[in-house]
């Protein structure tokens, strides 16, 4: 019995810390907010360093705040705590890097952003919060909350990894920041899989949410809104999309799915050459998209995400691709 109430009793002061520590977070964020209001006031889109983010990064330079180190195998924090509270880490250190560079006010809050969303997903999952259940049944139902069990839910159920990317170079020169999965967005891709049938999504293993790509000579590239890398076979989300919308977004990450199914179904995209591009170098027909026009691959993904999107009507204007499609690679299923 004795047990029992010691138990109890530490379970009740840990608690108490934690909302100590929430309510210190939330009396931050309302400091760092107001001084984002009076820095950006005159229009100038200058931020000021708030005082408190200037000894805090102060303070974890010389080692004096835990709260914004890195935890490594030695930590008294549990192992499975450790990859979410390293990701708010890191965010809380970026956004607190960008003040002390002076970087726009734009920039500083959209790290801001990060880091509180990082920070609630930390939280989840130590509060528990954050788990999944699902049936596994494939058909997208159950229910999680957080990014942590959205993503858990995802990985039990279809098999895919939705990761958060990293900074990456290709060996030809061109590379792409690191992006994080918001919950809303684990939502819309949970939707989107819940449509396709396995033979279709089994054939993607991760989806990285990518920040920005940039080409050889480092301009940004604002047109690309995903990418499919055949060195490791991962799809890749990249920002812009998401600020188009759930819709366009999905579409996104349909067109680029299909990249991945190309990668493991060739005699399926040798077929679609054939067919579609008997010339080798024109398709026979017009592609859904002046973009298809450009090569078969490409081809093959813009009608394969017409036809998850926009089915009925592709179903008249362009039957021959609808059919092979629903055929060869949605495994009979059709969309509306």
């Amino acid at each position: 019995m004795g047990n029992n109430r010691k138990n109890l009793l530490l379970l009740l002061v840990a608690f108490a810390v934690l909302l100590f520590s929430l309510n210190d977070r939330l009396q931050a964020a309302d400091n760092f907010w107001e001084s984002i209001e009076e820095a950006t006031g005159s229009g100038e889109g200058q931020t000021a360093v708030p005082s408190s983010l200037e000894h805090a990064a102060t303070a974890a330079d010389q080692g004096q705040y835990p709260g914004l180190s890195r935890v490594t195998g030695g930590s008294e924090i549990k192992d499975a705590y450790k990859p979410s509270r390293n990701k708010y880490v890191d965010a809380m250190n970026k956004y607190t890097s960008l003040i002390m560079e002076g970087a726009s006010s734009a920039a500083i809050l959209a790290a801001y952003d990060t880091y509180q969303q990082s920070y609630d997903d930390y939280v989840a999952t130590v509060c528990g919060y954050g788990t999944a259940t699902g049936t596994g049944t494939g058909t997208g139902t159950g229910t999680a909350s957080g990014t942590a069990g959205l993503k858990a839910e995802i990985s039990a159920t279809y098999g895919i990894s939705a990761t958060d990317g990293k900074d990456e170079t290709y060996p030809s020169g061109e590379h792409w920041t690191a992006g994080i999965w918001s919950e809303s967005e684990l939502v819309t891709l949970k939707e989107l899989l819940a449509k396709f049938p396995e033979v279709f999504s089994s054939k993607t293993k991760t989806i990285y949410r990518t920040g920005k790509f940039y080409e050889k000579d480092g301009s940004e590239a604002t047109d690309t809104m995903g990418f499919f890398n055949p060195q490791d076979r991962t799809v890749h989300i990249m920002d812009h999309p998401w600020a188009r919308g759930a819709t366009y977004a999905q579409g996104t990450m349909a067109h680029e799915m299909t990249h991945a199914f190309q990668a493991e179904c060739p005699d399926v995209m040798a077929s679609w050459k054939t067919q579609f591009w008997p010339s080798g170098t024109t398709p026979k027909s017009p592609s859904p998209t002046e973009y298809g026009n450009s090569q078969p691959t490409e081809d093959m993904a813009e009608s394969v995400m017409t036809y998850v999107q926009n089915g009925t009507s592709m179903k008249t204007s362009n039957a021959e691709r609808y059919e092979f499609i629903k055929t060869n690679v949605m495994g009979g299923k059709e969309f509306q």
